[in-house]
């Protein structure tokens, strides 16, 4: 007897069939997990880059002046002071 799985592979015995379903079960919650792990943190980074603009607005508008950065959000800053039509709600487009 011949035995068919969920992703329709043949096997010559249940044992194996269930074996191989058990994989795909495994490895189908693993992706799952690390997605949704993927997600929370690209959430985290969009709402920090947010919280980033918003601040980096209000020290302009308040001071007028530039801050320098010593990191990569010195470029962020300055995509912010060259292209500000980008960032008219407050948030990264």
């Amino acid at each position: 007897m011949r035995y068919i799985s969920d992703d329709n592979k043949v096997f010559n015995s249940e044992q194996e069939c269930l074996n191989h379903e058990k994989s795909l079960a495994v490895e189908r919650e693993r992706k799952e997990k690390l997605l949704s792990e993927k997600n929370k943190r690209r959430d985290e980074v969009k709402k920090l880059g947010n919280d980033f603009v918003k601040l980096h607005k209000k020290f302009v508008d308040d001071y007028g002046e530039e801050i320098a950065f010593e990191s990569d959000l010195e470029s962020l800053a300055s995509w912010y002071s060259t292209f500000p039509f980008l960032f008219r709600t407050g948030r990264l487009v």
